[in-house]
């Protein structure tokens, strides 16, 4: 289940307005990850595995999955612009 500390740690790290859930649509579907009905699952059904009102580990992977890969992203564009700053 994803903890209210992690909850805290995401939106702390990534902001308030980053958009998970379709990054975490894109990492269900390509792992072929479904819903019990064989559909593809929805953002309201990510956004209450988010919140702590649900629990599935497939969504909570993507979940942790994104939050790793968008922190990835983010340090290598601050080391990046840091190398760029020290040499103009």
């Amino acid at each position: 289940m994803i903890s209210e500390e992690f909850r805290t740690k995401f939106k702390k790290d990534l902001g308030e307005a980053f958009e998970y859930s379709p990054e975490v649509l894109k990492f269900l579907k390509s792992t072929n990850e479904v819903n019990r009905k064989g559909a593809p699952y929805s953002p309201h059904s990510i956004r209450n595995v988010f919140n702590g009102r649900a629990e599935n580990k497939a969504i909570e992977m993507g979940i942790f999955i994104v939050y790793k890969r968008a922190i990835k992203k983010r340090k290598a564009l601050e080391a990046l612009e840091k190398e760029i700053n020290d040499t103009e």
